[in-house]
């Protein structure tokens, strides 16, 4: 695997940690410490992807928001406005 790949994907893992945390523990209950150790790394070695915990959940609420947009995305399949509405709002 490139390194390219290894860094897309421990970003991922990151997001992916931080964001189960930030849902269950708020912003403000969320350290990047308990992110770090969620993931058994070491709190500097977070730094490496994300300057700030700011950065990083802001990464995280991109991912859920791109993830909600393809979800509501996929629902609308009809032709017709009217219905393309109701597909949208059963989709959100």
């Amino acid at each position: 695997m490139s390194s390219v790949a290894q860094d897309s994907e421990s970003r991922a893992r990151l997001i992916s940690a931080a964001t189960a945390l930030f849902v269950r523990e708020g912003y403000k209950g969320t350290s990047m410490k308990a992110i770090a150790g969620q993931l058994g790394i070491s709190p500097p070695a977070l730094y490496w992807h994300f300057p700030s915990k700011q950065d990083l959940y802001l990464a995280a609420m991109e991912s859920l928001l791109d993830t909600f947009v393809e979800y509501v995305s996929a629902q609308v399949t009809a032709d017709d406005p009217r219905t393309q509405l109701r597909q949208f709002v059963a989709g959100h």
